[in-house]
């Protein structure tokens, strides 16, 4: 049976990494009322508490992205705006600033800056490489959904997730026989039942964390081995959270070929420690993740 070999993980001490800490924010300003088009919706600054979506650097596309943003910012019922009209009409507001950055992958890093010019927040966020002159509608939906997911906990009254904890679990380095398919299978299955959203598409999904596993298999005797697998969670900036460590005795050569129940075994135990460190590293809180909990039956 696989086990935790550190006592304090036994106990709820499993973070490694440093913690966002999220800032008190201004009060947010009164909400659009109706009676207005999008366009003039997103033109319209509020007195107090909205957001400035500034124009993208280094994006083509700029503008579509601003607005997209805007109005994601909006329906996740933060006030949002695209133009400012006069400095004084701010003066109590956020500004979010987006510079793309040239990497293989393909980045935007986020920034919320208050009135005073402070940060308050930020977010690294992956894109895929696309034509960036006249990027698909989808395409910029869904970074716009990134961002305001990634923003909403900077604001007061919205400390819970827009959506269901997502994590992708981009794959299982040294597991001997089938372990590496059969690890990955079970401990996605083992999370979407503790709550989380598996994705398996980092590109289109920025808010994704990502969960990586590592199997040593050392010999202890003629009939024995250990197995030890870490697991470890990478926030969607590509921080280190921190890891989670089992060990097993096993059989010497029984998982040279199917894993089996061994899989499973393991990933239940490793899930549990996995969604102990998350919710301790973002700051989320076990009903955000309970509510989301599929029963299981027996």
């Amino acid at each position: 049976m696989f086990c935790y070999k550190n006592t304090a993980i036994k106990k709820g001490l499993l973070a490694i990494g440093i913690l966002f800490a999220l800032v008190a924010c201004t009060p947010a300003g009164k909400l659009y009322s109706g009676g207005h088009s999008q366009h003039n919706l997103l033109l319209r600054p509020q007195d107090q508490g909205s957001v400035l979506v500034a124009p993208i650097i280094g994006v083509p596309a700029s503008k579509a992205l601003t607005e997209a943003i805007a109005l994601a910012l909006i329906e996740a019922e933060i006030p949002a705006h695209t133009s400012l009209i006069s400095n004084s009409a701010h003066k109590t507001g956020y500004t979010l600033i987006g510079i793309a950055q040239t990497t293989r992958s393909g980045q935007i890093h986020w920034r919320l800056m208050d009135a005073r010019g402070l940060m308050v927040g930020e977010y690294q966020q992956k894109i895929r490489k696309i034509d960036q002159n006249n990027p698909p509608k989808k395409f910029i939906a869904k970074i716009a959904t990134g961002v305001a997911k990634a923003m909403a906990p900077f604001f007061p009254g919205h400390s819970k997730p827009l959506s269901p904890p997502v994590i992708t679990i981009l794959g299982i380095e040294g597991a001997p026989g089938d372990g590496a398919i059969s690890l990955r299978r079970s401990m996605g299955f083992a999370l979407s039942k503790l709550g989380f959203k598996i994705t398996s598409d980092l590109a289109t999904d920025g808010a994704a964390m990502v969960l990586v596993g590592d199997v040593q298999m050392e010999k202890i005797s003629p009939e024995f081995e250990r197995a030890r697998i870490a697991w470890s969670v990478l926030a969607p900036d590509g921080r280190v959270l921190g890891t989670i460590r089992q060990a097993s005795q096993v059989r010497a050569g029984s998982l040279d070929q199917n894993w089996g129940p061994v899989a499973a075994l393991a990933t239940k135990a490793g899930a549990e420690g996995v969604t102990q460190l998350i919710k301790r590293s973002l700051k989320i809180t076990p009903t955000q993740i309970n509510q989301n909990q599929k029963k299981i039956t027996p």
